[in-house]
């Protein structure tokens, strides 16, 4: 039986590439979020519709830092939640 560790390590479990999220009110500031891109890259020049697009780029990498540190700590939270049960089982 192959182990859930295995199947993240051979890369058959991608929490990354995951579906994106479905709820309403993320949908809803999503559209928000595009609409108001739309606007401003009407608005800008070539030099400034290059600049925006690097500074979005340039947050995207920031939050895959963010999350990947959360994703990590709520990991370890959770080790140490089952670790807890199991010594209140004993």
């Amino acid at each position: 039986m192959e182990t859930i560790l295995r199947q993240l390590y051979d890369g058959e479990i991608r929490p990354l590439e995951g579906p994106y999220p479905t709820d309403p009110d993320y949908l809803e500031l999503r559209e928000q979020f595009d609409g108001k891109n739309d606007l401003l890259m009407n608005m800008l020049n070539d030099h400034g519709r290059k600049l925006l697009e690097e500074m979005i780029h340039l947050r995207i990498l920031m939050d895959r830092f963010m999350d990947a540190d959360k994703f990590s700590n709520g990991f370890k939270l959770g080790s140490k939640i089952m670790l807890e049960i199991l010594e209140d089982a004993q």
